[in-house]
C-alpha cells in the first residue's frame, strides 16, 4: 500500500471512529445527566453541571500547545527527525507539567475561595471544598496528560485515541452509576469520572510512544531554544482557536449584558440546535489535521490538492442533505430538544440563521482551516479569524442595540461568516486546489447541491399529504422524516456520489453482506 492509500484509508478510519465516539457519548451522556439529575440534591446536580461547564472551557488554556504537537509528530517523523521530536515532546510536556504544578497549588490554597463565591449551603460547604479540590487537581494533571493522545493523533491514528475515549466514557458512566448506588457521596464521584477520563490520555501516550521507539520522553531532552520557536506556531493555533470560540461561545454574553437573561433563554434553543448541526458535519474535517501535516512535511502538492477537494466535497455531501433535513424539520426538531410545542418566533429564525451559518461554515472555512494551519498558513488563518471574530462582535452589539432581536446577532454571525469565507477563505482554498474559485465550486458543490434536490422535493411532498403532519405527534414525526431520509439517501447515492465512489463503497460492503448473509 503506497503512502496516499494510508493517507486516504486513515482518514476514513478516523472519520468513521469520530462518529462511533458521537453516539456513544450522546447516549452516555443523557442517560449520566437523567441519573445525576435524580441522584443528586438541586444544588449538588447545579455545582456538577458548574464544574463540568468550567471543565469544558478549560481548552482555552490549552494555549495551542496540542494542535502543536500534532503538526510535530507527523512533519517529523516523515523526515525521520526522532531527536528533534523528542526535544519537542519532553519540551512541550515540562511546560504543561510547570502549569499543573501551578493549577494544582492554586487548587490546594483557594479551593475554599472559591466555592465560598458561589455561596453553597452550610450543609454543604465543607464537601464541596473537597469536591473542588480534587477537581482542580484533576483539571491540573489533565493538562500535561492531555498531549498525550495528540501523539496518536499525529500519526494519523485518531482512531485508536477515540477507542481510548469509549473504553474511558463506559468506565466513567459504570463508576458514576456505582458511586450514586452505593451512595457515596458528589466526591468520589468526581473522582471516579475524573480518573476514567484521565486514565485513558496515559494509555495513548504509551501507545503512542511505541510507535515511535527511537523517540524519548526524559529530562535530558529538554531544551529551553524550543520554547520561543514552539511558541510562534503554539501562539497562532491558539488566536485562532480563540477567535473561533468568540464566533461560537460570546453570542450568549452579549445578549445577556446588552438585552437580558430572558433573552439568553430564548436563544440557547437555537444555539444548540446549530451546535448539534455542526457537531455532527465537523467530523471528517477534524482528521483532516495530520493527514495535511504528513503530506505538506512530504512536500506532496498534489496530495495536498486532493485532500483539499476530496474534504471539502465529502465535507458538503453530509452537510448539503442534512442542512435540507434541519431547515425543514426545525419546529420538530426543536420541539424534541426543548419538550415545548412551538418556539417563539424570534427563537425560529435565529435557529434558521444558525444552522445556515453552520452550513456555510462547512464549506468555507472547516477544511481549509484545518489544512492550511498545518502548511505554514497560520499566520494569515490568525488575520482572518480575529477580523471576523471583531466583526461578529461589533455587528451583533450594534444590530442588538438597533432591533432588539436575538435573530439579529445570529445575523451578525452568518455575515461575518460569509465575508470572510468567500472574500478571503474561499479563493485561498482554490488556491490550494490549483483551481479558480468557480471551479473550485463546480468540483466541490455542484454535484451535492444537485443531490439534496430529491430530500426537498420528498418534503415538500410529503407535506401536501393528509395523514402527514409535523405538528401532531413525534411518530407522525419520525415517520415522515423516515421516508425522506431514505429519499434523500437515494439522490445522495444516485447524484452526489460519483461512478468510482459507489464502486468504492460497493467493494466495501460486498465481505460484509457476504459474512452476515452467506450470500
Amino acid at each position: 500500500m503506497n503512502d496516499k492509500s494510508k493517507v486516504h484509508q486513515n482518514i476514513i478510519r478516523n472519520t468513521r471512529s469520530n462518529y462511533v465516539l458521537i453516539g456513544i457519548r450522546m447516549i452516555l451522556g443523557l442517560v449520566t445527566f437523567r441519573l445525576l439529575y435524580t441522584g443528586l440534591s438541586k444544588e449538588e446536580f447545579g455545582f456538577w453541571a458548574f464544574l463540568w461547564g468550567v471543565f469544558g472551557t478549560s481548552v482555552i488554556l490549552d494555549f495551542g500547545f496540542g494542535l502543536t504537537v500534532q503538526k510535530q509528530v507527523a512533519s517529523l517523523s516523515v523526515k525521520e527527525r526522532w531527536d528533534e521530536l523528542s526535544k519537542v515532546l519532553t519540551t512541550l510536556l515540562t511546560l504543561y507539567s510547570g502549569l499543573a504544578v501551578l493549577l494544582i497549588t492554586a487548587a490546594w490554597i483557594g479551593a475554599p475561595s472559591l466555592v465560598a463565591q458561589l455561596n453553597p449551603s452550610p450543609a454543604n460547604q465543607e464537601q464541596f471544598d473537597a469536591v473542588m479540590f480534587w477537581f482542580l487537581v484533576g483539571m491540573g494533571v489533565s493538562f500535561p496528560l492531555g498531549i498525550l493522545p495528540e501523539i496518536l493523533k499525529g500519526q494519523q491514528k485518531i482512531h485508536v485515541a477515540n477507542n481510548l475515549v469509549i473504553i474511558g466514557n463506559v468506565a466513567s458512566f459504570i463508576l458514576v452509576v456505582m458511586a450514586l448506588k452505593l451512595e457515596l457521596g458528589l466526591k468520589m464521584i468526581v473522582i471516579f469520572a475524573m480518573s476514567a477520563l484521565l486514565l485513558p490520555h496515559i494509555f495513548a501516550g504509551i501507545l503512542g510512544m511505541r510507535s515511535l521507539p527511537r523517540v524519548q520522553i526524559h529530562p535530558k531532552h529538554f531544551t529551553p531554544r524550543l520554547i520561543s520557536e514552539t511558541l510562534r506556531f503554539s501562539a497562532s493555533a491558539y488566536l485562532i482557536l480563540v477567535s473561533y470560540m468568540v464566533l461560537t461561545k460570546t453570542d450568549q454574553i452579549v445578549i445577556g449584558t446588552v438585552a437580558s437573561m430572558s433573552a439568553v433563554a430564548i436563544y440557547q434553543p437555537a444555539a444548540k440546535i446549530g451546535e448539534i448541526f455542526g457537531f455532527l458535519t465537523r467530523q471528517l474535517a477534524n482528521t483532516l489535521q495530520p493527514a495535511a501535516a504528513h503530506l505538506h512535511a512530504s512536500g506532496d502538492k498534489e496530495g495536498l490538492r486532493q485532500l483539499m477537494l476530496s474534504g471539502t466535497r465529502y465535507s458538503v455531501m453530509l452537510a448539503a442533505p442534512l442542512y435540507v433535513f434541519t431547515a425543514a424539520y426545525l419546529t420538530p426538531i426543536a420541539r424534541l430538544l426543548t419538550g415545548e410545542s412551538r418556539l417563539e418566533q424570534d427563537a425560529m429564525w435565529s435557529a434558521q440563521i444558525l444552522v445556515f451559518w453552520a452550513f456555510t461554515f462547512i464549506i468555507t472555512h472547516n477544511v481549509y482551516k484545518r489544512i492550511a494551519v498545518m502548511c505554514g498558513q497560520e499566520k494569515r488563518l490568525v488575520y482572518v479569524g480575529l477580523g471576523e471574530a471583531i466583526l461578529n462582535l461589533g455587528l451583533s452589539v450594534g444590530l442588538l442595540h438597533a432591533y432588539q432581536q436575538v435573530a439579529s446577532v445570529a445575523f451578525a454571525t452568518l455575515v461575518s461568516s460569509l465575508i470572510f469565507g468567500w472574500v478571503f477563505l474561499w479563493p485561498w482554498a482554490a488556491t490550494i486546489a490549483e483551481m479558480s474559485p468557480f471551479q473550485l465550486a463546480k468540483e466541490t458543490l455542484a454535484r451535492n447541491l444537485a443531490g439534496a434536490i430529491p430530500l426537498l422535493i420528498s418534503i415538500l411532498v410529503l407535506r401536501q399529504l393528509p395523514w402527514f403532519s409535523t405538528d401532531g405527534s413525534y411518530l407522525a414525526f419520525l415517520s415522515e422524516a423516515c421516508i425522506a431520509g431514505i429519499l434523500g439517501c437515494i439522490g445522495v447515492w444516485k447524484i452526489s456520489l460519483t461512478h468510482s465512489d459507489r464502486s468504492f463503497i460497493t467493494k466495501r460492503i460486498e465481505p460484509i453482506k457476504h459474512r452476515f448473509l452467506g450470500a
